[in-house]
């Protein structure tokens, strides 16, 4: 009876925690959907509502693993949200559960936009006029939870000294310097600004003051050369364009990438030297190739019904993979690679694109890139066919294509991440992408309050009373916060921006 005993409680336990990961893993996919559902503005922005959610109400990850899945999703072309999805569920379950997750996620936003598509051509303009009016209060409850990440990353901060919290300032302002210029450089009056930088191209930079100095303040001649050469870029990547010679150009870009690999090959020598750190490229590898084959495979089954319909899919699906592989910098960016890509000739009106497609997938919650791929998506179905159901059939391509691409370059980046995590540069990186995201953050904001006056304008509201009703929006949601779940506070949000607007209309 002892021996019984003895042989089956292994089983049992094994069988209680599989139960326990299955509960934790219900819980990870409730979160992302809820999110899909309630995470307006895309991109960047959504990192603070995930870390909300899954580090702070949930704990289902800590906040160093949600940094690393962040980092690695910045730096990863695609669907930002859905990347950081899809690290959750692979970390800490595995490649069906990295899917699901990030299916959970995505499939909200990219849901409506179909459905919402389908049934544009009978909204009246009453209904749009309402569903900006919506947009108003949903930009401005985002707004709140970029300015809380920001302000959190600093008062973190203030622990680690007063040093670091003085670096931490300068990054995170010079970072919102630098991305702000896009939105308030043609209103300077000289209509120009160098400040006016893509996030990608702000991350580069980031990343190549990181790697050359290594982040060691006291050398002042590394401190002084990567600061010569960042204002060389900016004078000519900037929107100034006071340095026009593409040959200076080419040669400062050029040096930066030497110097910022010469950085990581001094880091990787001197650590496995000294500490015999080592690089594991082989179980990453590997890892890789099984669940690059499983997004591949997702893709074409959800490919299947549209290469029923019509050959021409295989050209969509391989535009679709190519246009999220070179999508960097967030869903403003993605907008103009899916013009030069799917508008005109290729199959997608202007006006279906710029007119319907856009500003719908923009009022609605989740990834801009996976709505507006699935949006174009559904309409080469419905031009092929003229049939809302093959429209819809057709958008499953569009859907599948966003999030396997997408997944399929994070965990590219992720394995490699994972094979040199240990090594110091990296771990610097590491320290420092939460000021770099706050500062992109923090433009984020800037653009959704700028969008919120062009939204008051578009539909005749007074500017100034739009701009109280968004500062008084985002006060309100800080004062509530303690007492009330982000969930109520958005629906709050929502509400509060509906019965102002309507009221402005009436006076």
């Amino acid at each position: 009876m002892t021996k019984e005993m003895t042989t089956n409680a292994p089983a049992k336990i094994n069988i209680e925690k599989s139960k326990g990961n299955l509960t934790h893993f219900l819980h990870l996919l409730s979160s992302m959907f809820r999110i899909g559902f309630l995470g307006y503005g895309g991109g960047c922005a959504l990192i603070p509502v995930i870390e909300q959610e899954v580090v702070k109400d949930e704990k289902l990850v800590t906040r160093k693993e949600y940094n690393k899945h962040t980092l690695v999703a910045c730096i990863t072309p695609g669907a930002l949200p859905v990347e950081i999805a899809a690290g959750m569920g692979l970390s800490s379950y595995g490649i069906s559960e990295m899917i699901f997750a990030a299916l959970a996620l995505a499939v909200p936003g990219s849901f409506l936009t179909v459905l919402i598509t389908m049934l544009l051509s009978n909204v009246t303009d009453t209904v749009l006029t309402e569903i900006q009016c919506f947009s108003i209060g949903a930009a401005a409850f985002v707004s709140y939870l970029l300015i809380l990440y920001a302000a959190n990353c600093m008062k973190e901060s203030k622990t680690a000294g007063r040093k670091n919290f003085i670096n931490t300032l300068v990054i995170i302002f010079g970072v919102y310097l630098l991305g702000v210029g896009k939105i308030f450089g043609p209103y300077m009056p000289w209509h120009t600004t160098f400040f006016g930088l893509s996030t990608i191209q702000i991350l580069g930079l980031a990343f190549f003051g990181i790697f050359f100095t290594e982040c060691t303040f006291k050398n002042t001649r590394k401190i002084l050369v990567s600061a010569v050469l960042i204002l060389i870029y900016l004078f000519g990547a900037g929107k100034a364009q006071i340095i026009s010679n593409p040959y200076i150009l080419l040669f400062d870009k050029v040096l930066m990438w030497v110097l910022a690999i010469y950085g990581i090959i001094r880091s990787f020598k001197g650590d496995i030297e000294q500490s015999g750190k080592k690089i594991n490229w082989k179980p990453e590898l590997f890892a890789f190739l099984k669940e690059a084959a499983a997004w591949l495979l997702f893709i074409i089954v959800f490919s299947i019904p549209a290469l029923i319909i019509s050959k021409d899919a295989f050209a969509f699906i391989g535009k679709g993979i190519f246009s999220t592989l070179i999508s960097f910098g967030g869903g403003d960016a993605y907008l103009s690679v899916a013009d030069g890509l799917f508008v005109g000739n290729q199959g997608v009106t202007e006006s279906e694109f710029y007119t319907l497609l856009v500003p719908v997938a923009n009022v609605l919650p989740g990834s801009i890139l996976s709505k507006i791929l699935t949006g174009i998506a559904y309409y080469l179905g419905y031009n092929i066919g003229g049939s809302a159901i093959e429209g819809f059939l057709f958008s499953l391509s569009g859907f599948a294509v966003s999030v396997g691409a997408s997944g399929l370059a994070f965990i590219a980046i992720y394995h490699l991440y994972n094979a040199v995590e240990n090594i110091s540069i990296i771990q610097m990186v590491g320290k420092w992408i939460r000021p770099i995201i706050s500062g992109l953050l923090l433009t984020v904001t800037t653009s959704m309050i700028y969008q919120n006056i062009k939204t008051a304008g578009s539909i005749g509201l007074p500017v100034v009373a739009v701009l109280i009703l968004t500062a008084v929006i985002i006060i309100m949601s800080f004062v509530l916060s303690r007492r009330l779940s982000n969930a109520k506070l958005i629906f709050i949000s929502i509400g509060v921006a509906l019965v102002v607007c309507n009221m402005l209309f009436l006076i």
